[in-house]
């Protein structure tokens, strides 16, 4: 049981799931925040961490909506506060839609990131933050849309960047160039993305891995938290 399943919630933003587990008192707590590709990932940095570090993870918000349910869901499934060591985290693929293509709008999701990313480290001043890029999202490259708008996933990665290191992140994990250093620059196919061909006829490449990919996602990952804990040693 948990608070969100008595009914908790946070005004505007419904019901806040908690993290699922108690707090280690055996290991470091390590925290992944992001999106279905952090999700699908999450199993195989747990089993790749499990000698140093209980790893869970919150999937599904983007920094606006996260803000609010913050206080509840980096809590234990009854509220207690969870001592996070490592806070790994992106803004996500969802947060493409609807789609931000001017300043203004970039600017509102980049203090939307910033204003989230500051309430993690005035809640766990202790912790560790690593920020993670954008996967790619090749199909961009090829639909019909004018070519200035084809590049929103690595628009927004340089915004983040940049966002997250003026608010004191000096670790940033570059997901994005973990899967084109396999896959090349710009690709359709790939033998790390799952088939979503059905979706966009003739770009096998989308949102998602095959196992091959989220055995690589999930091994950059693992290293990259794995050496986060070993300088708190």
């Amino acid at each position: 049981m948990s608070l969100a399943q008595y009914g908790c919630s946070v005004d505007g933003h419904g019901c806040c799931a908690t993290a699922p587990l108690n707090a280690s008192t055996t290991k470091k707590n390590c925290l992944l925040i992001g999106d279905s590709v952090t999700n699908g990932q999450s199993g195989l940095v747990a089993s790749k961490l499990k000698d140093v570090c209980q790893v869970q993870k919150i999937i599904g918000n983007d920094a606006g909506g996260e803000s609010g349910c913050w206080p509840i869901s980096s809590a234990s499934p009854m509220g207690d506060a969870i001592d996070w060591d490592i806070i790994h985290f992106n803004e996500g693929l969802h947060s493409l839609y609807p789609r931000v293509n001017n300043s203004k709008d970039l600017a509102i999701w980049a203090d939307q990131l910033a204003n989230f990313t500051t309430q993690m480290q005035a809640a766990h001043p202790k912790a560790t933050f690593i920020y993670a890029t954008m996967t790619p999202m090749m199909v961009e490259k090829w639909d019909t849309r004018p070519e200035k708008f084809r590049n929103d996933v690595e628009d927004k990665n340089a915004v983040a960047v940049k966002t997250v290191q003026a608010n004191g992140v000096t670790r940033i994990h570059d997901l994005y160039h973990v899967v084109t250093d396999v896959c090349g620059a710009v690709y359709k196919n790939c033998t790390l993305c799952d088939d979503e061909s059905k979706y966009h006829p003739g770009i096998e490449c989308g949102f998602h891995y095959s196992a091959q990919g989220w055995e690589v996602i999930a091994t950059s990952t693992a290293a990259t938290i794995r050496a986060a804990l070993n300088a708190l040693n």
